[in-house]
């Protein structure tokens, strides 16, 4: 598949189920980050099972659905009155998707299309008027920045709506600190405008280590907000900038609560038995080699990130640590790269 440089023509994206539900100023909003793909015949659009994040349209030619066994369900001609819906829409698809000829398609952002819907129906808030501040053109970019996350996209529309809602805009400085390290969690944050520098303070440096950079769209300040435990990290502007923030309260109620899910020792052993999850354990190797669940795989969770190409996306994991705080903050990483995972309530102590 091939993305292309032309955008639909506004008149047939009007034409679109259910994008023609929208009013026009958010039809507009979602028509400039639609975008159009060319496939070859025989290639695959997407397989079955897939949970990608969305919304397929047929535009041109004709695609084949095709179930697990291979067989052929039906084809779709993009001249059917059924191209004006999604192609084998949901999570996961129940199809596969192949070109049976050339064809040219659309993706739309199905995340930021229920949400534009959801406040369409609701009147209850447009999304150009989230910030009480005029935070410019740039303004539905960090909306759909932030809705290309998927640590978002497992959230209903009306939380969406919510979280949008609740969020507050913060004007910043070049060399403002937003967040300091092992001060209390207090926000969660994403860059609508400017830079931010990650620095760690190290012992035996004199001055803090600069240990990323965080462009416009990026998000941060959730692992202390989860776990409820101080700054891991000093976040700096590098440059003059737009943020928007979500109190601890809003985050733990929106997000955190609704993503990330606890398990009893009883039932996170028993799926581990029926080998419909893996444990994973987030403590330290010393911690680990005192004492760990049986067949656990060992990630400090320092390491998880950069070491979650170990991991596999097919397999679920219970995440564990001694009291739950780390796993918490292991389990929000991965829900958020993709993985299926639960953490085990209030650690390996409860086992």
């Amino acid at each position: 598949m091939t993305a292309t440089a032309e955008t639909i023509d506004l008149a047939k994206f009007r034409t679109l189920v259910p994008i023609s539900a929208l009013r026009d100023h958010n039809l507009q909003r979602l028509h400039a980050r639609a975008r159009v793909f060319t496939a070859n015949a025989a290639e695959l659009i997407f397989p079955v099972g897939s949970r990608d994040s969305d919304s397929i349209y047929l535009l041109d030619g004709e695609i084949e659905l095709v179930d697990a066994d291979n067989a052929i369900h039906r084809t779709l001609s993009a001249t059917s009155p059924d191209a004006l819906h999604r192609v084998a829409h949901g999570a996961p698809r129940q199809f596969a998707a192949r070109a049976k000829t050339p064809i040219r398609y659309l993706r739309v952002d199905t995340a930021l299309l229920d949400v534009l819907l959801t406040s369409d129906q609701t009147g209850t808030f447009e999304v150009v008027e989230i910030s009480a501040g005029d935070i410019g053109d740039d303004g539905g970019d960090w909306m759909a920045a932030v809705l290309q996350n998927r640590l978002f996209q497992r959230l209903p529309p009306e939380k969406l709506q919510a979280m949008f809602m609740r969020m507050e805009q913060l004007d910043v400085n070049q060399g403002d600190i937003v967040i300091k390290q092992n001060a209390p969690g207090d926000f969660f944050y994403v860059i609508v405008r400017g830079r931010c520098g990650v620095f760690r303070d190290m012992p035996g440096r004199a001055h803090p280590l600069k240990v990323a950079e965080l462009p416009s769209g990026s998000c941060f300040g959730e692992d202390a907000l989860i776990s409820d435990s101080p700054r891991n990290a000093t976040v700096v502007m590098l440059e003059p900038g737009v943020l928007m923030r979500l109190s601890k309260t809003d985050f733990n109620h929106l997000l955190a609560n609704s993503i990330i899910k606890p398990l009893l020792a009883g039932e996170a052993k028993r799926r581990v038995a029926a080998k419909e999850a893996h444990w994973l354990d987030v403590r330290m190797p010393n911690e680990f080699a005192n004492a760990h669940m049986d067949g656990a795989v060992n990630i400090p969770l320092f390491m998880l990130r950069a070491k979650l190409d170990k991991l596999d996306k097919s397999t679920p994991y219970i995440v564990y640590c001694d009291g739950g705080h780390r796993s918490m903050i292991a389990a929000f990483i991965l829900e958020r790269n993709g993985f299926q995972v639960q953490f085990l309530k209030d650690g390996i102590s409860a086992s």
